[in-house]
């Protein structure tokens, strides 16, 4: 329903146009009517009316005069003009003004209902035209929300060129000069308490809350959530004043932190990267903002007196952890933390491709020892690192290697004489200071001990002896540092009887006697 004003200084003309609507089928709800042209403005201020018929000949404030302040106030209203007079002698200012039509006085119901009707038609045309607007409105901020987060998703990754960039700042019609890379992290260390989606429903204030507190300062950025980390990419600032909009952002997330102090139990990493002049050269910045980010957290932890963030040999121990299970989100998440380490303690692409290779080498070693895996080292992995140019690229390679290697180990899962035999492996990991002979275990497996030898032998790449003495000896390396612990009592612990035929098969295996591997620690 609609509301409509009538304005006219005779009340018998009022009275006369509300009996014709209200006898009709048109869509007013409300009326309110003037008697002058001062008169309509101000009831038109709190009524904010969708028609107007307003009379041109009142005293004071005329009806062309009162419909050219009203069509300023109130745009989309449609004014219709009252007059006893021909239209055409008002015809031009009325178009310039905006008029919709012309009702003659005296006027018929007909003509009456008629120009109304008209007037609720284009009102309606309007609203469908305005409604459209807003959805396109909304889809085009829904798609550039999208676009600027996977933008920035490839920054961060190293996963985009410097022409990609260029096209999507001219799509969003803004220049790039240089600009540098914040992280964000929200760690509920001293909140151990509080579920998971409650964490994640702060988080997500907290982001929603910072990007209008930035975008209140008039700064330059992007900003997305990628996994736990919030991301933040500043630029278009004055050369030299990298420092003050960093004091700006500190400031907002203070603010922000402040605001959300009885829903936040938190505590909040910011790292901060170098300021660069190439887009392409951005995901550097990032990678510093993350390692800053992380040093910061571990200062936080000390602080709220919890374990401290998994070292990087730690986050080796997870991956391998990751891999063996076939979590490949967990894989990802953990190869982008160790991939920041290498690019920030690195000086160049080719000092990069070292160490890449290197950590996988040693990553091999990891899997094939503690998990008893036989998985090998292509002879070409160097010369295929040869191939990597950037940061995006030494992902993809680093994905797509662990991933063969999952889907390898995955094989071997399915296989179930190798499911079997990695039962096997971890019984007599667990095992191995009991007297654990070969007949016992075939026995286990339901093999013959003939085919149990086979079988091990071409799955661990040794004999069952060999494995169990491996086992044993690996462990007596780690006791024999414990200066507290006689020869005897490792000979024991190890599951060996006599001491002298553990000494013969330590020596045999480390070129010394166990006197002589625990002097040769000490010295060391």
């Amino acid at each position: 329903m609609y509301k409509l004003l009538i304005v006219d200084d005779e009340s018998i003309e009022i009275d006369a146009l509300k009996y014709i609507i209200k006898g009709s089928s048109l869509r007013i709800g409300e009326i309110q009517e003037a008697s002058n042209g001062q008169e309509a403005i101000a009831v038109a201020t709190i009524f904010a009316p969708d028609i107007i018929i307003l009379d041109i000949k009142m005293p004071g404030l005329n009806g062309l005069e009162a419909a050219k302040i009203l069509k300023k106030i109130y745009v989309d209203s449609k004014i219709i003009f009252l007059t006893a007079f021909n239209q055409f002698e008002y015809a031009h200012e009325a178009i310039k003004i905006g008029v919709e039509d012309f009702i003659v006085k005296p006027a018929s119901k007909e003509r009456v209902i008629d120009v109304i009707s008209k007037a609720i038609e284009e009102i309606e045309k309007q609203e469908k035209v305005n409604l459209h607007k807003k959805d396109m409105e909304e889809k085009l901020l829904q798609v550039s929300k999208y676009l600027e987060g996977e933008f920035l998703t490839s920054v961060v990754s190293g996963e985009i060129d410097e022409q990609q960039a260029n096209d999507y700042f001219s799509f969003m019609l803004t220049d790039f000069n240089h600009g540098f890379g914040i992280t964000l992290k929200l760690e509920f260390f001293c909140d151990e308490h509080m579920s998971h989606l409650n964490k994640n429903m702060v988080k997500k204030r907290f982001s929603e809350k910072l990007f209008n507190a930035l975008s209140s300062r008039n700064i330059k950025f992007l900003m997305n959530t990628i996994r736990s980390t919030i991301y933040i990419l500043i630029f278009g600032y004055p050369t030299g004043n990298k420092e003050g909009y960093i004091e700006f952002v500190e400031e907002e997330i203070s603010k922000v932190r402040e605001a959300m102090s009885e829903q936040i139990n938190a505590q909040i990493s910011v790292g901060y990267g170098n300021e660069y002049d190439s887009i392409s050269e951005l995901w550097k910045s990032f990678s510093q903002a993350k390692i800053d980010c992380k040093n910061k957290l571990l200062m936080l932890e000390e602080n709220c007196e919890v374990p401290k963030v998994n070292s990087l040999d730690v986050k080796e121990k997870e991956l391998c952890e990751s891999i063996i299970e076939g979590n490949a989100r967990e894989m990802i998440r953990i190869v982008e933390d160790i991939l920041d380490n290498i690019i920030y303690s690195s000086n160049d692409i080719s000092d990069i491709r070292i160490k890449l290779y290197e950590f996988l080498i040693l990553l091999n070693k990891s899997l094939n020892s503690d998990r008893n895996l036989q998985n090998k080292v292509p002879e070409q992995l160097f010369d295929d690192l040869k191939t990597v140019y950037s940061k995006g690229e030494a992902k993809v390679f680093i994905h797509e290697y662990l991933l063969k290697i999952m889907e390898e180990i995955n094989l071997i899962k399915t296989d179930k004489t190798g499911l079997i035999l990695n039962k096997v492996v971890k019984y007599i990991d667990e095992h191995y200071a009991e007297n654990l002979t070969l007949e016992e275990v075939a026995m286990q497996c339901g093999f013959s001990t003939y085919y149990f030898c086979k079988m091990f032998k071409k799955y661990q790449n040794c004999s069952f002896t060999d494995y169990l003495s491996n086992v044993r000896i690996k462990t007596a390396k780690k006791l024999l540092k414990n200066p507290q612990l006689n020869i005897k009592e490792i000979t024991q612990m190890i599951g060996y009887v006599d001491p002298n035929y553990f000494t013969r098969v330590f020596k045999k295996s480390e070129g010394y006697t166990p006197s002589e591997y625990r002097n040769k620690i000490i010295m060391d």
